[in-house]
């Protein structure tokens, strides 16, 4: 038996008692509740993440889709060379194709200054992309065959996981969710972690190009097969190090949190596994909340909220709070695509007459845009467990991109009273969708774009 099927394969334990119940995955990380803080804002996360590097210590591991080049990031780019200076380990992962979109003033070059005071700047470069795709697809359609997702930020023995990336945008006016996680041994593992997939991406050079992989593969020169065995090789061995192992603490906790990483490209899908284990556990009276910026649900998920048996909210960005919004060309229609398969899904609602039951909410807000994503499970009206990170839940994030978010189970209340109100928060600015919206002149689709979202909906 592979490692990671043993590391999948434990049993959820009895419904919420004193304590948590396990909900998944061969290990996890007990911890305090008090140790743990959910932010509420755009601002509050940057402002976080700032003095989290302006006080760093040891180590600043940050793993994202890419960096922006504005005044807010170079100031956080400052700080990790400050930090890196004062010789403070230093790594920083990112997605290859999305980071040197715009050469010579891309993301990429926004870094070389830490390069040149020694820390690590890496660029994950997917392995689908090579041969005729890489001759033929262009930035920014070469970012459809697949990359970096993971949204998570390792300061010291500090965690953030999100689903935000390092953008000025993130840090003002696009929602989305942050939780901080103080706990060493969880910092360790998200760490190890981020240092897998960058010893499998490309380093930056002091002179702007990229070196080799530390591994010794390519992700597009040589064996593709020998690239994947090793890359799936080194985060086996990261799961594999903590397999049926979960932390134990000298005096009780009450949370506990469960990572799941999902790269599907190389056979690992433990948020894939989980969802079916957890479509089976929920009780009857659960009230499930999903949110996610663009709409476009797997099956397995389409499955969790049309065959749960409680009532559901589903939350996604109206057309006017799609990021995509405004774009120039083809991404321009992006938001119609996914007005696309979101009606699709409300169809499947109708069809089985659970519009009662299932709530279709659009969010908008003036002067923002929604990027939030992740399941709040609430009991008694209380969130009991919540899932955060990078995935989206759609194809892209099954089978195309490097994903990884985390379960938090928790009895404490005050996380739980933290956890409602940023359930809550995201409701507040919400709208439910009807046949008459849905059936409005101004959502319906060009003949073109109903073809665009057919043949290509596996990208969004």
């Amino acid at each position: 038996m592979s490692l990671l099927r043993r590391a999948l394969l434990s049993q959820w334990r009895n419904p919420l008692k004193p304590k948590t119940r396990r909900y998944f995955s061969g290990f996890s990380f007990n911890m305090h509740s008090s140790d743990i803080a959910v932010l509420h804002s755009p601002q509050e996360f940057y402002q976080t993440l700032l003095q989290s590097c302006q006080q760093a210590e040891r180590r600043i591991k940050l793993a994202t889709l890419y960096i922006g080049t504005g005044e807010l990031e170079q100031a956080l780019l400052a700080s990790i060379q400050e930090a890196a200076e004062r010789d403070v380990n230093v790594l920083l992962l990112s997605d290859y194709t999305r980071s040197t979109r715009g050469r010579p003033n891309a993301s990429c070059d926004m870094q070389l200054p830490l390069v040149k005071v020694g820390s690590n700047c890496s660029y994950y470069h997917t392995p689908a992309l090579r041969g005729w795709k890489k001759q033929l697809l262009r930035s920014p359609f070469n970012e459809v065959v697949g990359l970096q997702h993971m949204k998570i930020y390792v300061v010291d023995d500090t965690t953030i996981i999100s689903g935000a990336n390092l953008e000025k945008a993130y840090f003002t006016s696009r929602i989305d969710r942050y939780i901080v996680f103080r706990n060493r041994a969880f910092a360790d593992f998200c760490s190890d972690m981020i240092q897998a997939v960058a010893n499998h991406s490309l380093p930056l050079r002091a002179d702007g190009t990229f070196g080799s992989c530390p591994a010794g593969v390519h992700p597009t020169e040589g064996s593709a097969s020998k690239y994947h065995e090793s890359f799936r090789s080194h985060v086996l061995s990261v799961l594999a190090s903590q397999d049926n192992n979960t932390q134990q603490l000298d005096e009780p906790t009450d949370t506990r949190v469960t990572p799941l990483v999902q790269m599907g490209l190389f056979g690992l899908r433990q948020d894939d596994a989980f969802i079916g284990k957890f479509q089976q556990e929920l009780l009857p009276d659960d009230h499930i909340q999903l949110s996610t910026g663009y709409f476009n649900l797997s099956p397995s998920y389409q499955q969790l909220l049309l065959q749960s048996q409680g009532s559901v909210d589903v939350i996604c960005a109206s057309p006017q709070a799609n990021g995509f919004l405004g774009a120039k060309g083809v991404k321009g229609s992006v938001p119609q695509a996914y007005m696309q398969l979101q009606r699709q899904f409300y169809n499947k609602i109708l069809q089985s007459n659970q519009q009662q039951r299932i709530t279709m909410r659009e969010y908008l807000q003036d002067g923002t845009t929604f990027h939030a994503k992740g399941l709040h499970i609430l009991r008694n009206g209380t969130v009991a467990l919540t899932t955060i990170g990078s995935s989206n839940f759609g194809f892209r994030s099954t089978h195309l991109d490097l994903e990884m978010q985390v379960v938090v189970e928790t009895t404490g209340e005050t996380l739980q009273a933290a956890l409602s109100k940023e359930a809550n928060e995201l409701k507040n600015h919400t709208y439910k969708m009807t046949q008459d919206i849905y059936d409005s002149v101004e959502r319906r689709l060009k003949l073109w774009e109903r073809i665009v979202t057919l043949f290509f909906q596996r990208y969004f």
